[in-house]
């Protein structure tokens, strides 16, 4: 059973901290024309990390790695590369290290848009009938993210990702937007009943004085409300001190409890707080009920 299959089912999971953000941590390789130090830059897609395209992997290959030293060990289990540029048919690695980049695990190549219908379910000779992956049109609109989910946790100084976007046509750069390396943290109790997904449009509208109503269409961030019931104290206060650490402003991601394989480019994202939680006492034992409210980062 592969990571993200053994993953679907753990608990709903918070990562508040990115460690490749942290002090001592470090970026290098590859042969970037835009500075590996974007990769923090929580603008995002507007100021990406590229490296120039060839179309020949073994001019490619060499260029397109990031090498992350952590400075000491640290524990994780998800990896993600937002905002990207990559094609349908990219690829990715993930190595990491104790002692050097690849002494530890080594995912081998990993589809980067992986396969999330069969064949037997799509229309014939539709657009992703032979590679099952998401169309260009779901990719444009919930964004070219490389995400990565372990079943179990890794504690690693060092690891290099590297990519593989030799098969994209008439490719001339490949742009990586956000870098985000995390230990996801879950309560000692699941979310409630309750968990609400849902998106805020931000389409402008004009209306004309015969009704007719002209639209600019724009991206909808996602939105995410996460009901917690029945928490013990300590477990409460963990949630309010993240907040308290993170902000409005800091990038944060939430993993749903029963995630997919299939969903997860659709149900994980780079999110920020849009209200400050409230604890609420629960008089039975002493459990604390609160809510998280996570609107995407664009």
């Amino acid at each position: 059973m592969s990571d993200t299959a053994q993953y679907a089912n753990a608990w709903g999971r918070l990562a508040g901290f990115n460690l490749a953000a942290e002090a001592q941590a470090t970026l290098s390789g590859g042969d970037w024309t835009l500075p590996l130090s974007n990769l923090l830059d929580d603008r995002l897609r507007s100021y990406p990390a590229r490296v120039l395209q060839t179309g020949d992997p073994e001019t490619d290959l060499p260029k397109a790695v990031i090498q992350v030293d952590f400075g000491v060990r640290r524990v994780w289990d998800f990896c993600g590369l937002f905002w990207s540029s990559m094609h349908r048919g990219g690829r990715w690695r993930i190595e990491s290290g104790i002692a050097a980049h690849a002494d530890q695990s080594d995912t081998g190549w990993m589809d980067a848009i992986p396969r999330i219908h069969s064949t037997a379910d799509l229309p014939f000779e539709a657009e992703n009938w032979f590679d099952g992956r998401p169309t260009e049109r779901e990719l444009e609109w919930y964004g070219r993210h490389l995400l990565h989910m372990r079943a179990s946790t890794l504690s690693s100084r060092y690891l290099r990702i590297s990519l593989d976007n030799s098969g994209a046509p008439s490719a001339t750069h490949l742009d990586i937007g956000f870098l985000y390396i995390a230990g996801l943290w879950s309560p000692s109790f699941n979310h409630s009943f309750g968990l609400r997904q849902g998106l805020r449009f931000r389409d402008l509208a004009e209306e004309a004085p015969s009704g007719h109503k002209a639209f600019a269409r724009r991206r909808s961030p996602r939105t995410l409300s996460v009901p917690y019931k029945a928490l013990w104290k300590d477990t409460a206060m963990t949630l309010l001190d993240v907040q308290r650490q993170v902000g409005p402003a800091g990038l944060v991601l939430y993993a749903p409890a029963a995630v997919e394989p299939k969903h997860l480019f659709r149900e994980v994202f780079l999110a920020r707080f849009t209200a400050p939680a409230e604890l609420e006492f629960y008089a039975p034992r002493g459990r604390r009920r609160t809510q998280l409210e996570l609107e995407e980062a664009l």
